[in-house]
Protein backbone atom coordinates (compact mmCIF):
# COMPACT_ATOMS: atom_id res chain seq x y z
CA UNK A 1 0.00 0.00 0.00
CA UNK A 2 2.61 2.62 0.86
CA UNK A 3 4.20 2.35 -2.77
CA UNK A 4 0.76 2.64 -4.39
CA UNK A 5 0.22 5.48 -2.65
CA UNK A 6 3.70 7.10 -3.32
CA UNK A 7 2.93 6.42 -6.82
CA UNK A 8 0.11 8.64 -6.47
CA UNK A 9 1.76 11.52 -4.74
CA UNK A 10 4.40 10.95 -7.87
CA UNK A 11 1.15 11.67 -9.63
CA UNK A 12 -0.16 14.68 -8.10
CA UNK A 13 2.97 16.40 -8.24
CA UNK A 14 3.66 15.86 -11.48
CA UNK A 15 -0.32 15.62 -13.07
CA UNK A 16 -1.58 18.58 -15.42
CA UNK A 17 -4.06 17.47 -14.39
CA UNK A 18 -4.30 16.02 -10.47
CA UNK A 19 -7.87 15.51 -10.56
CA UNK A 20 -7.91 13.08 -13.22
CA UNK A 21 -4.59 11.61 -11.69
CA UNK A 22 -6.62 10.81 -8.35
CA UNK A 23 -9.45 9.16 -9.85
CA UNK A 24 -7.28 6.74 -12.51
CA UNK A 25 -4.65 5.83 -9.28
CA UNK A 26 -5.63 6.34 -6.37
CA UNK A 27 -9.44 6.55 -6.04
CA UNK A 28 -9.51 3.53 -8.73
CA UNK A 29 -11.64 0.10 -7.15
CA UNK A 30 -10.05 -1.94 -9.79
CA UNK A 31 -6.77 -1.11 -8.51
CA UNK A 32 -7.34 -0.60 -4.96
CA UNK A 33 -8.79 -4.83 -5.09
CA UNK A 34 -5.82 -5.90 -7.62
CA UNK A 35 -2.61 -4.06 -6.27
CA UNK A 36 -3.78 -2.90 -3.16
CA UNK A 37 -5.72 -5.65 -1.56
CA UNK A 38 -3.75 -8.40 -3.55
CA UNK A 39 -0.29 -6.61 -2.21
CA UNK A 40 1.68 -7.14 -5.65
CA UNK A 41 4.72 -6.39 -6.28
CA UNK A 42 3.48 -4.69 -9.06
CA UNK A 43 2.92 -1.20 -6.76
CA UNK A 44 6.73 -1.08 -6.88
CA UNK A 45 6.72 -1.84 -10.76
CA UNK A 46 4.75 1.04 -10.66
CA UNK A 47 6.22 3.44 -8.23
CA UNK A 48 10.04 2.97 -10.22
CA UNK A 49 8.54 3.09 -13.74
CA UNK A 50 6.63 6.39 -13.43
CA UNK A 51 9.26 7.98 -11.57
CA UNK A 52 11.97 6.91 -13.85
CA UNK A 53 9.68 8.46 -17.26
CA UNK A 54 9.06 11.89 -15.24
CA UNK A 55 12.51 12.44 -14.15
CA UNK A 56 13.54 11.66 -17.87
CA UNK A 57 11.24 13.58 -19.22
CA UNK A 58 12.13 16.84 -16.80
CA UNK A 59 16.37 16.65 -16.60
CA UNK A 60 18.83 16.35 -18.69
CA UNK A 61 21.63 16.47 -16.07
CA UNK A 62 24.62 13.68 -16.43
CA UNK A 63 23.68 12.38 -12.33
CA UNK A 64 19.55 12.39 -14.37
CA UNK A 65 20.79 9.98 -16.33
CA UNK A 66 22.39 7.76 -13.92
CA UNK A 67 19.17 8.21 -11.90
CA UNK A 68 16.48 7.04 -14.74
CA UNK A 69 18.99 3.95 -15.38
CA UNK A 70 18.95 2.85 -11.53
CA UNK A 71 15.22 3.26 -11.60
CA UNK A 72 14.78 1.48 -14.65
CA UNK A 73 17.13 -1.06 -13.56
CA UNK A 74 15.42 -1.84 -10.28
CA UNK A 75 12.12 -1.92 -12.30
CA UNK A 76 13.57 -4.46 -14.40
CA UNK A 77 14.41 -6.95 -11.58
CA UNK A 78 10.75 -6.85 -10.53
CA UNK A 79 9.56 -7.48 -13.56
CA UNK A 80 10.48 -8.07 -16.89
CA UNK A 81 7.66 -6.37 -18.71
CA UNK A 82 9.38 -2.91 -17.25
CA UNK A 83 11.74 -3.14 -20.22
CA UNK A 84 8.98 -1.83 -22.21
CA UNK A 85 9.10 1.40 -19.84
CA UNK A 86 12.88 1.14 -20.97
CA UNK A 87 12.01 1.12 -24.36
CA UNK A 88 9.69 4.37 -23.95
CA UNK A 89 12.58 6.01 -22.32
CA UNK A 90 14.41 5.05 -24.90
CA UNK A 91 12.86 6.21 -27.89
CA UNK A 92 12.84 10.17 -27.20
CA UNK A 93 16.68 10.23 -26.74
CA UNK A 94 17.03 7.89 -29.54
CA UNK A 95 14.97 10.85 -32.00
CA UNK A 96 16.91 13.59 -30.03
CA UNK A 97 20.32 11.46 -31.32
CA UNK A 98 21.03 12.04 -27.67
CA UNK A 99 23.68 8.99 -27.94
CA UNK A 100 25.57 9.63 -24.38
CA UNK A 101 22.20 10.14 -22.84
CA UNK A 102 21.05 6.89 -23.83
CA UNK A 103 24.53 5.07 -22.99
CA UNK A 104 24.44 6.44 -19.79
CA UNK A 105 21.14 5.52 -19.15
CA UNK A 106 21.14 2.29 -20.72
CA UNK A 107 24.76 0.94 -18.90
CA UNK A 108 23.43 2.18 -15.33
CA UNK A 109 19.82 0.22 -15.87
CA UNK A 110 21.95 -2.71 -17.23
CA UNK A 111 24.54 -2.97 -14.38
CA UNK A 112 21.72 -2.24 -11.37
CA UNK A 113 19.22 -5.44 -12.62
CA UNK A 114 22.41 -7.77 -13.61
CA UNK A 115 24.27 -6.28 -10.07
CA UNK A 116 21.37 -6.35 -7.33
CA UNK A 117 19.30 -9.69 -9.09
CA UNK A 118 20.75 -11.93 -11.85
CA UNK A 119 24.28 -12.22 -10.80
CA UNK A 120 23.21 -12.53 -6.83
CA UNK A 121 20.75 -14.86 -7.93
CA UNK A 122 21.49 -16.84 -10.83
CA UNK A 123 19.98 -17.05 -13.97
CA UNK A 124 17.26 -19.06 -12.16
CA UNK A 125 15.66 -16.48 -11.55
CA UNK A 126 14.67 -16.08 -15.42
CA UNK A 127 12.98 -19.78 -14.83
CA UNK A 128 9.73 -17.74 -14.43
CA UNK A 129 9.88 -15.65 -17.10
CA UNK A 130 10.29 -18.77 -19.03
CA UNK A 131 7.71 -21.06 -17.42
CA UNK A 132 5.27 -18.22 -18.50
CA UNK A 133 6.23 -17.80 -22.27
CA UNK A 134 4.94 -21.74 -22.52
CA UNK A 135 1.40 -20.67 -21.00
CA UNK A 136 -1.70 -18.96 -22.77
CA UNK A 137 -3.72 -16.90 -20.19
CA UNK A 138 -5.12 -13.79 -22.06
CA UNK A 139 -8.45 -13.91 -22.99
CA UNK A 140 -7.89 -13.07 -27.02
CA UNK A 141 -5.43 -15.87 -27.02
CA UNK A 142 -7.04 -18.70 -24.74
CA UNK A 143 -10.07 -18.22 -26.89
CA UNK A 144 -7.76 -18.85 -30.58
CA UNK A 145 -6.73 -22.02 -28.79
CA UNK A 146 -10.12 -23.27 -27.47
CA UNK A 147 -11.24 -23.06 -31.08
CA UNK A 148 -8.33 -24.74 -32.33
CA UNK A 149 -9.19 -27.56 -29.78
CA UNK A 150 -12.57 -27.81 -30.77
CA UNK A 151 -11.53 -28.49 -34.57
CA UNK A 152 -8.94 -30.44 -33.63
CA UNK A 153 -7.13 -31.41 -30.47
CA UNK A 154 -3.56 -32.14 -32.50
CA UNK A 155 -3.17 -28.73 -33.85
CA UNK A 156 -2.75 -26.97 -30.30
CA UNK A 157 0.96 -27.58 -29.66
CA UNK A 158 1.57 -25.49 -33.40
CA UNK A 159 -0.98 -22.93 -32.55
CA UNK A 160 0.60 -22.25 -29.04
CA UNK A 161 3.97 -22.28 -31.07
CA UNK A 162 2.37 -19.81 -33.44
CA UNK A 163 1.14 -17.54 -30.83
CA UNK A 164 4.25 -17.23 -28.90
CA UNK A 165 5.68 -16.47 -32.54
CA UNK A 166 3.62 -13.51 -33.74
CA UNK A 167 2.61 -11.70 -30.04
CA UNK A 168 5.35 -9.86 -30.28
CA UNK A 169 5.39 -8.20 -33.65
CA UNK A 170 1.56 -7.57 -32.75
CA UNK A 171 2.60 -5.71 -30.04
CA UNK A 172 4.79 -3.58 -31.94
CA UNK A 173 2.13 -2.71 -34.40
CA UNK A 174 -0.25 -2.07 -31.80
CA UNK A 175 1.72 0.33 -29.46
CA UNK A 176 2.48 2.31 -32.75
CA UNK A 177 -1.31 2.48 -34.00
CA UNK A 178 -1.89 3.76 -30.52
CA UNK A 179 1.03 5.87 -30.17
CA UNK A 180 -0.33 7.80 -33.25
CA UNK A 181 -3.80 7.86 -31.49
CA UNK A 182 -2.18 10.13 -28.67
CA UNK A 183 -2.35 13.75 -28.70
CA UNK A 184 0.90 15.19 -30.28
CA UNK A 185 0.73 17.38 -27.41
CA UNK A 186 1.90 14.49 -25.16
CA UNK A 187 5.27 14.36 -24.29
CA UNK A 188 6.60 11.43 -26.20
CA UNK A 189 8.14 9.48 -23.69
CA UNK A 190 4.76 9.18 -21.72
CA UNK A 191 2.85 8.35 -25.29
CA UNK A 192 5.54 5.35 -26.10
CA UNK A 193 5.75 3.94 -22.32
CA UNK A 194 1.82 4.00 -22.35
CA UNK A 195 1.12 2.95 -25.77
CA UNK A 196 3.75 -0.18 -25.30
CA UNK A 197 2.63 -1.00 -21.86
CA UNK A 198 -1.01 -0.98 -23.10
CA UNK A 199 -0.49 -3.43 -25.92
CA UNK A 200 1.45 -5.56 -23.71
CA UNK A 201 -1.51 -5.71 -21.51
CA UNK A 202 -3.93 -6.41 -24.65
CA UNK A 203 -1.62 -8.77 -26.92
CA UNK A 204 0.61 -10.71 -24.40
CA UNK A 205 -0.22 -14.23 -24.72
CA UNK A 206 0.14 -13.90 -20.24
CA UNK A 207 -1.56 -11.35 -18.91
CA UNK A 208 -3.07 -11.02 -14.87
CA UNK A 209 -5.15 -7.90 -13.55
CA UNK A 210 -2.20 -6.62 -11.81
CA UNK A 211 0.06 -6.28 -15.14
CA UNK A 212 -1.82 -3.46 -15.76
CA UNK A 213 -0.33 -1.27 -13.47
CA UNK A 214 2.66 0.74 -15.85
CA UNK A 215 -0.16 1.23 -17.90
CA UNK A 216 -2.46 2.97 -15.09
CA UNK A 217 0.14 4.76 -13.80
CA UNK A 218 1.22 6.54 -17.19
CA UNK A 219 -2.34 7.03 -18.40
CA UNK A 220 -2.87 8.96 -15.14
CA UNK A 221 -0.19 11.60 -16.59
CA UNK A 222 -1.87 11.89 -19.97
CA UNK A 223 -4.70 13.97 -21.10
CA UNK A 224 -8.44 12.60 -21.30
CA UNK A 225 -8.45 9.87 -23.85
CA UNK A 226 -10.14 6.94 -25.08
CA UNK A 227 -7.29 4.59 -23.78
CA UNK A 228 -9.04 4.78 -20.77
CA UNK A 229 -12.27 3.22 -20.93
CA UNK A 230 -9.89 0.36 -23.05
CA UNK A 231 -8.02 -0.14 -20.22
CA UNK A 232 -10.70 -0.49 -17.87
CA UNK A 233 -12.66 -2.70 -20.02
CA UNK A 234 -9.48 -5.16 -20.21
CA UNK A 235 -8.46 -4.77 -16.28
CA UNK A 236 -12.03 -5.74 -15.43
CA UNK A 237 -12.52 -8.44 -17.74
CA UNK A 238 -8.55 -10.31 -16.25
CA UNK A 239 -9.66 -9.50 -12.93
CA UNK A 240 -12.88 -11.45 -13.26
CA UNK A 241 -11.74 -14.06 -14.89
CA UNK A 242 -8.75 -14.11 -12.28
CA UNK A 243 -11.17 -14.12 -9.60
CA UNK A 244 -11.88 -17.10 -7.12
CA UNK A 245 -14.30 -15.38 -5.02
CA UNK A 246 -11.72 -16.26 -1.96
CA UNK A 247 -11.41 -20.02 -2.55
CA UNK A 248 -7.40 -20.97 -2.95
CA UNK A 249 -8.19 -23.19 -5.67
CA UNK A 250 -11.79 -24.99 -7.12
CA UNK A 251 -14.04 -26.08 -4.64
CA UNK A 252 -14.78 -29.73 -3.75
CA UNK A 253 -18.44 -29.37 -2.50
Amino acid sequence: AAAFVAAGYVLLRTAANPVRAVLLWIANPLLIVELVMGGHLDNYLALTAITAIVVSRRCARRWHDLVVGLLVGVSGGIQINAGLVALGIAIPLIHDRAWARLARTAATALVTTAGLYYISWGFTALRPLWNASKLVGSPIWRLIEECAQAIDPNSVPAVTTAIGLVWAPLLLALAWYLYNRLSPDVPTVLAAACALTFAWVIVAPWALPWYTSIAWVTLALLPRNSLTRWLTLATGTLAMLHFNGGWPGTPTS
